[in-house]
């Protein structure tokens, strides 16, 4: 990995050499270019790795459009193209090797080369070794050339699963059970060839996310997770949170977030600094219709987005937005909302205590947004809780809007005084948040390029009623926060490209997104995290990383999907996806493939000659896999 802070939307991915004797390590990759998923040859001399040279990041979410290029290990030198479209090379022997790309029929398809006998020649061509019907990629070689291991995504399966193919035969075998409710990636063959590894997440027997209840909050995944920062920040460190749009309660006893958004659940949760229990204090899925309007049920919805206020001293609220997806059309009905906690309640738990019988944290919620007024979300208060700051769609076009805050002494509520706009334009302004000195608004918007997914951070100097016009700092870059002191800010943004094929990892809507830090002028920007996997929606507040408790680390039923456009079954998706795939749809099968009877919670023992032995192979006149 290397620093490209001056080049946006190149991949910080490069492949090093590390002498075991010596420690030393030396980059191959060149400075313009960036390298994936490198592959040694059985003789070390060479590395195969999948390349996109020069190009750059351009928003491949499914593709990476890489090429294989082959290097000396040694020191990257006679570094030269093998062929053009390629992707995830492994080596059988020093002159043949495999690797994946998406077939012109659009099915994911494993291919075989061979070196030429002087490095000089061309490739002459690839031999695509898997037929359409079901997609196959990540190959992992053995090195006897007698079989391959691969992950498959057959029709009707939600899951991938890893699969042997003899090559002599061209016959499939099964190595990990479809019946499992997860899948499981990235095959890797040991180097005598006897055993195969791969990748998936743990489970358990009996979990769901129903379980997920007050008696089984602390299983599943880490609550919280330290993470290493790409650059030394002495004050500062990285925890992940298992959910979305985290943030720090006044005291900074708890942190409220939503769950994740592919969990299904439609919650507001907390808990503490340490991640050793979570507890949910509003479940939209309870509320059935919204008290103050006509406009139908807001437990319809999910709740995206957490802040908090400071109502009185034993009432604290979390402001949130609920209805249809906010990110939907400008007309889809989305309201802020006001949830009311008991803040005495809320700090006996962070600290430990239990509480008893009819102690609880959530009161009750109001709806402060009023009919017809469309699409509002991204609520953020202000320091002293007078007014809030949210995007709303009333007028046509998502614009900033402050709301005046007023207190219903008689019922101990929050009322909306009064609505007056902020920004004005045809264009979107959203993902707003109040600094925690008052003084200024931070919010993205494509007011650049309206109607396009081009965002910019931009920032509003306010005082009072008054405020200056809008200054841009960055470029494609969305979810600003800002730092405690008001002096910076957190942004979650693209520049980094992607780290890895996206054919690899798990499904997530925005695989380049990492997190960075910018002072307020856009001049002064690092980057922190670097992962594969998508990173976004920062909170700041004070955590001791070392004091995270390991609870939350039992197995869980594996909360990772598979990449939706490898099916085709949303029309988010449709972008990626091969026409023919889109136009012909596979009815499911009679057979259950992913059903959850059967759970796989440790990997399999058989050895491949077992496997390929003792196991029928894969006929696809008898699999509930075979394309109808």
């Amino acid at each position: 990995m290397r620093n490209r802070l001056s080049s946006i939307g190149r991949s910080w991915t490069a492949v090093y050499s590390r002498n075991v004797s010596t420690g030393e390590t030396r980059i191959l990759t060149p400075e313009d270019a960036a390298d994936f998923s490198p592959a040694v040859s059985p003789s070390g001399e060479w590395v195969i790795v999948a390349s996109d040279q020069c190009r750059g990041f351009h928003g491949e979410l499914c593709n990476l459009n890489s090429d294989l290029y082959i290097l000396k290990a040694a020191d990257g030198s006679n570094r030269r193209l093998l062929l053009k479209d390629g992707g995830w090379p492994s080596w059988a022997s020093d002159s043949r090797f495999f690797f994946h790309r998406r077939a012109d029929d659009g099915w994911w398809s494993i291919y075989e080369a061979h070196l030429p006998q002087h490095s000089a020649d061309p490739i002459l061509g690839a031999k695509r070794i898997t037929k359409g019907g079901f997609h196959a990629f990540t190959p992992a070689a053995s090195r006897t050339g007698e079989w391959l291991a691969a992950a498959t995504r057959r029709p009707g399966s939600k899951h991938r699963h890893i699969e042997i193919l003899n090559l002599t035969s061209g016959e499939w075998y099964e190595l990990t059970k479809p019946s499992v409710n997860a899948s499981h990636y990235n095959p890797f063959v040991s180097p005598d060839s006897a055993q195969v590894g791969y990748h998936r997440c743990r489970c358990a027997e009996n979990a769901s996310f129903e379980d997920w209840s007050r008696d089984a909050r602390d299983e599943g995944a880490h609550n919280l997770e330290r993470l290493k920062s790409v650059v030394g920040l002495p004050k500062i460190s990285l925890v992940r949170i298992d959910g979305d749009f985290p943030s720090f309660s006044p005291d900074g006893s708890v942190i409220a977030f939503n769950s994740d958004l592919n969990s299904g659940r439609k919650d507001v949760s907390i808990m503490p600094l340490d991640g050793s229990w979570r507890e949910e204090v509003f479940n939209a899925s309870k509320f059935v219709k919204n008290p103050h309007s006509s406009e139908g049920c807001l437990h319809l919805g999910k709740p995206f987005g957490t802040a908090w206020s400071i109502m009185e001293e034993d009432k604290w609220i979390l402001y949130s937005s609920i209805g249809e997806n906010i990110f939907m059309t400008m007309d889809a009905t989305v309201h802020v909302i006001a949830i009311y906690c008991n803040a005495t309640n809320l700090k006996k738990k962070a600290a430990g205590k239990k509480l008893k019988p009819g102690e609880e944290i959530y009161i009750n919620y109001d709806v402060l947004t009023l009919p017809n007024t469309k699409n509002n979300a991204f609520p953020s208060p202000s320091p002293d809780g007078k007014k809030l700051v949210f995007r709303s769609s009333r007028s046509g076009y998502s614009n900033l809007y402050i709301m005046e805050i007023g207190m219903d002494a008689v019922n101990k509520k929050v009322v909306n005084k009064n609505v007056y706009q902020l920004t004005n334009g045809s264009w979107t302004d959203t993902m707003c948040t109040w600094s925690p000195d008052g003084k200024w608004i931070a919010f993205t918007s494509n007011r650049d390029n309206p109607g396009s997914l081009s965002f910019a951070i931009y920032v509003i100097r306010f005082n009072g009623s008054e405020h200056e016009p809008a200054k841009k700092v960055l470029d494609d870059a969305v979810h600003p926060q800002f730092s405690p002191d008001s002096q910076s800010l957190l942004f979650t943004t693209n520049y980094g490209g992607l780290s890895a094929e996206p054919i690899s990892t798990p499904n997530q809507f925005q695989p380049y997104g990492e997190i960075y830090l910018s002072d307020l002028t856009g001049q002064q920007v690092q980057r922190l995290t670097f992962s594969p996997y998508e990173t976004g929606v920062a909170a700041w507040g004070k955590l001791r990383a070392e004091n995270l408790s390991s609870a939350g680390e039992a197995d869980n039923n594996c909360k990772f999907s598979d990449s939706m456009w490898l099916e085709g079954g949303t029309k988010e998706a449709e972008f990626c996806l091969p026409s023919k795939i889109l136009e012909k749809r596979h009815p499911k099968s009679n057979c259950t493939t992913d059903g959850p009877e059967e759970q796989e919670c440790q990997a399999r023992t058989l050895t491949i000659q077992q496997v390929l032995s003792e196991s029928q192979p894969l006929k696809e006149k008898q699999s509930c896999w075979a394309q109808q």
